[in-house]
């Protein structure tokens, strides 16, 4: 029996080690690209398109939140080939439908084409954001898997921070359809680093899940090849994950924080141009907030690995809620505006990370991956719907109702949160080892 490598990592701490890093790394990517063309790139490419095509915006989003809704098709599937193949066969099959899908974004001809594929993009961008790092978080970061998203979701903001004032430099210069190529090559790239480094569990790459250098080597395997069986004997199929009362508060109150800040963040450019501010000042924010995404996006998932994932979630809330008051009131005024746009940056970085880590919390490592399959899908329909709703009841009451009535859906959302029972129904590295 060989000796241990070291000490188990402290609450709150970052120390993944090399090869935990690179996953994290990597799955900064992942979700980079999975907002980058179909979340906020929409504030450019809808903009652009509206004159195109001559449509209302609300004719354009209705895309999105199509394509949100069929991930019940998408996430599914993708979980099946997860299971059988590892999270990396999922990764690499959607990114392969994300370039597609991205090249025909940019490239249409028409409004027929351009919603296939966006609902297209939609659907696929789950597989390397929602399933691939949901299950590699629970491989490689079982306990630890707050911090771990709280990491990873950096990609959120970095999106959010460039891919507008990109767009808008890229349609100045090269022209609109040339700013596929960007994405496109960047999702061929990850494909290629994907395939050749990435690993579905630490044991697989030689580390240990959480950087838990305590046990020994053996252990680690020992638990690797227990974990593998669990996997494929998990007692929560889809039926029962549905009929589990606390799958539905975690989908509705997660799904329902999310759906207000992808709803705001997806329209923020059009909001301010509409309360009278250049196109060029909302997009100037976003870019200026970056910092404050980052932050936020990391300290959500601090507070849940100290604190607990439902402090976790109350504090982005309370964060959305504010932001969105103020926003809407006062929307008009460039400070408020600012003041709104960062807590709008903090909550969606932030928030992004907390519905993967309830579900990871509840059902363990071992049977992560059935419950996710099912919570991912009732959370991205719900989440998807912002987006129209934030346009639709704009359209008919203008953006300072639609903000206001985003506020009052996060009450409501919390309440549900705070009545969610968070306590691991599931099995996991933890509950093998006592």
């Amino acid at each position: 029996m060989s000796e241990t490598t070291g000490k188990k990592p402290k609450a709150g701490s970052s120390n993944f080690g090399s090869k935990g890093w690179f996953i994290i790394l990597i799955s900064i990517v992942y979700f980079y690209l999975s907002t980058a063309v179909t979340s906020d790139g929409l504030n450019v490419i809808n903009n652009y398109l509206v004159g195109k095509f001559s449509v209302s915006m609300s004719s354009l989003t209705i895309f999105a939140t199509a394509g949100g809704w069929l991930t019940l098709v998408s996430i599914p599937l993708f979980t099946k080939l997860a299971n059988a193949k590892g999270a990396k066969s999922a990764i690499i099959s959607s990114l392969v439908i994300f370039i597609f899908a991205t090249y025909f974004i940019y490239h249409a001809d028409s409004l027929i084409v351009y919603g296939i594929a966006m609902t297209l993009g939609c659907m696929a961008v789950v597989g390397f954001s929602m399933v691939g790092t949901g299950l590699l978080g629970a491989n490689w970061f079982p306990t630890k898997k707050g911090l771990y998203m709280g990491w990873a979701t950096f990609g959120i903001p970095i999106s959010a921070a460039s891919v507008s004032i990109m767009q808008q430099a890229m349609i100045n210069t090269i022209g609109f359809e040339n700013i596929s190529w960007f994405f496109i090559g960047i999702a061929v790239l990850t494909i290629i680093v994907t395939f050749f480094f990435v690993k579905n569990n630490p044991e697989e790459a030689g580390a240990f899940p959480d950087n838990d250098q305590s046990m020994t080597k053996e252990k680690a395997h020992q638990i690797w090849e227990r974990g593998e069986e669990l996997k494929r004997t998990s007692p929560w199929d889809a039926s029962k994950v549905l009929h589990y009362s606390e799958t539905w508060k975690i989908a509705i109150g997660w799904g329902v924080l999310m759906m207000g800040a992808s709803g705001i963040i997806a329209q923020f450019v059009t909001a301010a141009v509409t309360w009278g501010h250049d196109i060029q000042y909302p997009i100037m924010l976003l870019t200026v907030m970056f910092p404050v995404g980052l932050f936020f996006s990391w300290f959500a998932g601090y507070l849940d690995d100290k604190f607990g994932v439902k402090n976790a979630t109350f504090f982005i809330a309370g964060l959305l809620c504010f932001g969105a008051v103020i926003a809407g009131l006062f929307g008009s005024n460039a400070i408020a505006l600012a003041v709104g746009g960062g807590c709008f940056m903090g909550a969606m970085s932030g928030g992004n990370n907390l519905t993967m880590s309830v579900t990871g919390s509840k059902f363990g490592r071992y049977d992560f991956n059935n419950a996710w399959a099912v919570i991912s899908v009732i959370t991205r329909i719900i989440s998807s719907t912002g987006i129209i709703l934030v346009s639709l009841i704009a359209d008919k009451f203008g953006y300072t109702t639609s903000y206001l009535a985003v506020a009052v859906t996060v009450i409501i959302a919390s309440f549900v949160i705070k009545a969610t029972d968070v306590t691991c129904v599931g099995r996991s590295v933890v509950n093998e080892e006592e």
